[in-house]
């Protein structure tokens, strides 16, 4: 009896070595998806949380919680998750002027942040290179949230659009559009993608362009886009997600010196 008891426990190692399926799987403490999103949105909503998150950078842009609440979360779990973040993103869609904004993507708990600024150079036209903004002084501006005076000169508008999901360092898309405000309306001396930045395994990348370069006429504006694509890294390799988005501003010309900034965005839906 003893013998077959002994070739009974020495079959069931057997088995569980040669089929991994065999072996008792291990258990995890968040089971399901909607267990995982009301630990992800009572952290997004968590004061404490955010001040913690925005002091990290590089490879350590993840919390210690996060780390401990994604090693405790079944991988398929993870996985569902990643596709919910997916979809959502592609969906979202804004627009608006003030200086600063947030945003709560209402399935995923994503927090969309977005910031934007205005700075001159002393009222000095600009060429249209990068280059020249280091090398004057500049002045940060009030925001603009209705039409504002600007006196002739050069400005430079830039946006930051930050998106924060629990568990992946946050991704920004930044925008900044050089122009110029004239006696004869407005030009785009140039734009460009800095402010753009992620943290791996996150990454973001980035090329812009002009779109509208002049508003010769009270009523017309200008305009320049960015074009983004966005990879958030899933933990320990699962869960990989690409989405493609689109920044856009808008400086209207309202009066004789006078402008109105604002801003867009869109993800990309083809997919």
């Amino acid at each position: 009896m003893k013998k077959l008891m002994l070739a009974i426990l020495i079959f069931s190692l057997v088995l569980s070595f040669a089929n991994p399926s065999f072996a008792a799987k291990k258990e995890y403490e968040v089971k399901t998806l909607d267990q995982f999103l009301e630990i992800v949105k009572s952290k997004q909503d968590s004061k404490q949380f955010k001040e913690k998150k925005d002091k990290l950078k590089g490879k350590n842009a993840i919390t210690d919680e996060e780390k401990t609440l994604l090693k405790s979360t079944d991988p398929t779990v993870i996985e569902q998750y990643n596709a919910l973040m997916e979809e959502e993103l592609r969906n979202f869609t804004i627009s608006g002027e003030s200086s600063e904004a947030e945003y709560k993507l209402e399935k995923s708990g994503i927090t969309i942040a977005v910031e934007t600024e205005t700075v001159t150079t002393d009222e000095q036209p600009l060429s249209a290179t990068n280059t020249l903004l280091m090398d004057k002084e500049l002045k940060s501006l009030a925001p603009i949230t209705t039409a504002t005076y600007r006196a002739n000169g050069s400005y430079s508008y830039s946006i930051k659009y930050k998106i924060r999901a629990i568990g992946w360092p946050d991704a920004v898309a930044g925008l900044v559009t050089n122009y110029s405000v004239r006696s004869d309306g407005l030009r785009v001396n140039w734009a460009s993608t800095s402010g753009t930045s992620g943290f791996f395994p996150t990454s973001i990348t980035g090329s812009s362009s002009v779109t509208d370069s002049r508003a010769e006429r009270i009523g017309y504006d200008i305009n320049a886009q960015g074009n983004y694509t966005v990879t958030i890294g899933g933990y320990n390799g699962i869960g990989i997600i690409t989405f493609d988005m689109t920044l856009i501003s808008r400086i209207l010309w309202t009066g004789t010196n006078t402008v109105s900034q604002s801003y867009s965005e869109s993800g990309d839906r083809s997919q």
